[in-house]
């Protein structure tokens, strides 16, 4: 990536999180893998320390489910889990 042009999408990708991680809000940064449209599943994996092996696919229905759980429960305040599919 650091010879295509992709490597700019990531640097203000990251500013971005720079932005939101040094605020006072409560923020949670969500990031799937890659997304699918398949909609039977909405079990996921979730990694916070990267102690979990995480696929490579997730439904974009899961990637709703689990931000929507996220909000309603509280969970993963000032955090970045990175998702996947079980």
């Amino acid at each position: 990536m650091r010879i295509s042009n992709i490597r700019f999408s990531y640097a203000d990708h990251e500013r971005q999180e720079k932005i939101i991680a040094n605020s006072d809000l409560e923020w949670t940064i969500v990031r799937p893998v890659g997304l699918n449209d398949k909609n039977e599943n909405l079990t996921t994996l979730c990694d916070i320390d990267r102690s979990v092996k995480i696929k490579s696919m997730i439904s974009r229905n899961a990637v709703a489910h689990f931000i929507l759980c996220c909000i309603e429960n509280g969970q993963f305040i000032r955090q970045k889990p990175l998702i996947s599919n079980k």
